[in-house]
């Protein structure tokens, strides 16, 4: 009989500037129902009393990178870099995971021969939420192998503290790109792109919004929701999937177009809800759109007076109160 031999995950987590919550987050990882696992620590150039926490608090259990302020990316891969375990599973400072999610993930590797990239399913959380305040979890969940349709479903399912991705791919592909933001994003779908994934409706990870976070509201709007600046010439993702395909190095399937329509369609749906008119009749005049979402059920937009939409702005607003 053949027996898949167990596995074994570097947990990395960056760090900046997250005194107020990367205790609880590291108990979290440490709490874990599966042990066979190492957690590596990348400081990138905390100002507050982050890496003190972590060093007065989890001596032994824990290995500390530390280095100057390089971004999120850069944190990242000098975890990767400094990894042992076959599987890297990531987790943001401020972020949370339920006591079985390596134990899921693990399920999942061994449920899908071949698989690069597994994740389960998470929830966004006040800031101050804790685990204790979890309810019973089910334990029954279904998964898809379709990396493209699932993320076409849900907004960023896969996210940096929901995933593990084999650490040979990681290094094959580079590691992350050092963008301002969308990085983790545009490195699950080049993942995706090199084999099988799994990912899973189980909800082991728990999203603490940040509301001190280190982007700028621009750049949260402008990356990591889509505002499609020139169609798919702005996100890092969709660019990577567009120069693939300019290059002849990518098929667009049915899911693979379904995935950048949705994309588009947040970008829409972002300058709708901006007001920026302009930037709204940009979008559905581009080729992009034209390729990849039209016929749309927004196309009417680009027929309708800015007035008209203005009010239909104010309208959609008011009810959602």
């Amino acid at each position: 009989m053949f027996v898949i031999e167990e596995i074994f995950f570097s947990v990395v987590v960056p760090l900046f500037n997250k005194q107020s919550v990367v205790l609880d987050t590291i108990n979290s990882v440490i709490n874990q129902n599966y042990q066979n696992f190492e957690l590596i620590v990348v400081n990138d150039g905390s100002t507050d009393r982050s890496l003190d926490i972590v060093n007065q608090n989890f001596d032994g259990r824990v290995k500390v990178v530390d280095q100057s302020n390089a971004g999120v990316a850069a944190a990242r891969n000098a975890g990767v870099k400094h990894a042992k375990g076959d599987w890297v599973a990531f987790l943001d400072a401020d972020d949370l995971w339920a006591s079985e999610h390596l134990s899921h993930l693990d399920e999942l590797i061994k449920t899908v021969p071949d698989v690069v990239m597994v994740s389960s399913s998470s929830r966004k959380v006040p800031p101050k939420f804790q685990l204790s305040q979890v309810k019973n979890t089910e334990s029954d969940y279904r998964y898809t192998t379709s990396f493209f349709k699932r993320e076409s479903q849900v907004n960023f399912p896969v996210n940096s503290s929901s995933v593990a991705v084999k650490r040979k791919v990681l290094s094959k592909l580079g590691g992350f790109l050092p963008y301002s933001s969308g990085e983790d994003v545009e490195m699950w779908a080049r993942v995706a792109l090199t084999g099988r994934v799994c990912i899973s409706n189980f909800c082991s990870v728990y999203y603490r919004q940040d509301l001190t976070s280190g982007l700028s509201g621009k750049a949260i709007i402008e990356n990591r929701l889509g505002n499609q600046l020139g169609g798919m010439s702005s996100t890092p993702v969709l660019r990577m999937i567009k120069e693939r395909i300019k290059s002849n190095a990518l098929t667009v399937d049915s899911d693979l177009k379904e995935y950048i329509c949705f994309r588009l369609e947040v970008g829409l749906k972002v300058r709708f809800a901006k007001g920026d008119i302009k930037g709204l009749r940009e979008l559905l005049r581009c080729s992009d759109w034209k390729s990849y979402c039209s016929p749309s059920k927004y196309d009417f937009l680009r027929y309708l007076p800015d007035f008209a939409i203005r009010s239909l702005r104010v309208l959609y607003f008011s009810v959602r109160k």
